[in-house]
């Protein structure tokens, strides 16, 4: 099953995070399968592919409670 997460990118005061789809059970800096943008805290600038994201979570990928709240936020 699909895991949609956060990875931790950037400097120790410039933190910025991939968001990206992957094995639920891979490690979060291993492999994935689909790059779906990037979201920066300092910022809170989200960028992200909405229609891959809405596919993925119609197939059956589980997004974390970060990634909802983020999501949420952004969209509407």
């Amino acid at each position: 099953m699909l895991s949609i997460r956060l990875v931790l990118r950037g400097k120790k005061s410039q933190r910025s995070y991939r968001i990206i789809a992957a094995e639920a059970r891979s490690k979060l800096n291993g492999h994935f399968a689909y790059d779906l943008g990037s979201w920066s805290p300092l910022t809170k600038k989200l960028n992200l592919n909405q229609e891959l994201y809405s596919k993925l979570i119609s197939q059956g990928a589980k997004p974390s409670s970060t990634i909802q709240t983020i999501v949420k936020n952004q969209v509407s």
